[in-house]
């Protein structure tokens, strides 16, 4: 079984790549809600924060829509605590599971593939509605989160047009669901979207893919 196989699961492949891939958000609840207990938890978490040195961007701190600055860092517990979400970019480098776990995603799928972690509060938003400019997997770990997915005002984004410089669409998202252990997410790059933890604090991982563009 294919590592992309694994992630959908109990989704079909080759639906996914039919009607979905680069296309159209889907929802995959899953049957196990240990289904990506191996790759991080809150305990490995807390390891990467008492162990490891982190230079500001690639840890960071958003709340109601800001990214924090680089000084607000020395205050990541009083920051938690008010509900800012908790940013790690590239734990693929740092989480062993999790570097086994992106170079076989890279060896299936052909394409660059890094993996951040976000941590989140009850009913505290860390980021506005925004696309990004590659596709990501959301990996549910802990707690449980609800997702906002919109359409693309900007057919396949470039790496250099953020949606920072571009208008939201008006609407209702044409996908909203709540994610709670084991289950993922799939949105294509381009398409807005935003998510508010619930009940209870979240913890996920976002599995960034980087396909090629042809420019």
């Amino acid at each position: 079984m294919s590592v992309l196989a694994k992630i959908l699961k109990p989704y079909s492949e080759q639906k996914f790549l039919e009607y979905h891939w680069t296309s159209k958000a889907v929802f995959i609840p899953s049957e196990d809600e240990k289904k990506f207990a191996d790759l991080f938890s809150w305990e490995k978490l807390t390891h990467l924060l008492n162990f490891h040195q982190f230079k500001y961007p690639e840890l960071r701190l958003a709340l109601d829509g800001k990214v924090l600055e680089e000084k607000e860092n020395a205050n990541l517990i009083k920051w938690c605590q008010s509900g800012a979400t908790l940013i790690i970019d590239k734990v693929h480098k740092l989480v062993p599971e999790i570097t086994n776990f992106t170079s076989e995603v890279r060896q299936d799928l052909g394409y660059s593939a890094q993996v951040n972690s976000y941590c989140s509060w009850p009913s505290k938003q860390g980021f506005s509605c925004h696309y990004d400019t590659h596709d990501v997997f959301i990996l549910q770990i802990e707690g449980n989160k609800e997702w906002y997915v919109f359409s693309d005002t900007l057919k396949y984004p470039l790496t250099e047009q953020k949606s920072a410089s571009e208008t939201p669409p008006e609407g209702d998202p044409y996908l909203k669901c709540t994610l709670t252990p084991g289950d993922v997410l799939y949105i294509p790059r381009g398409h807005w979207h935003y998510a508010v933890a619930l009940d209870q604090p979240s913890l996920h991982l976002t599995l960034g893919i980087h396909c090629q563009t042809g420019v």
